[in-house]
């Protein structure tokens, strides 16, 4: 399993859908939402969800998903496979590999 963090070694390769603040703020949206309803940890798993939430258009073949902490930045559970489209179509650089 590779772990990389926020920011680290890989820069975005091809344009954003949406500024990287657009995406930014509908996490911390997300994040709002769950510390009034007292939850810890969100776990994304809709494909849909992720290119929303991230950019990424992650492949259906495999099961890909994001955790959402109630604070601090999303981690992204991408398979090592996808990784360089991972890279290419998200914001975030906050991420295990398997």
């Amino acid at each position: 399993m590779n772990t990389q963090a926020a920011g680290a070694a890989y820069p975005m390769r091809g344009p954003l859908d949406f500024d990287q603040a657009e995406y930014q703020a509908r996490i911390r949206a997300i994040q709002s939402v769950m510390e009034l309803r007292g939850a810890e940890m969100l776990l994304v798993d809709q494909i849909d969800h992720l290119a929303y939430l991230f950019g990424y258009l992650a492949t259906a073949a495999r099961y890909q998903a994001a955790l959402i902490p109630v604070q601090g930045e999303p981690w992204l559970i991408v398979r090592e496979l996808d990784l360089g489209t991972f890279l290419d179509q998200s914001w975030s650089r906050s991420y295990e590999t398997f």
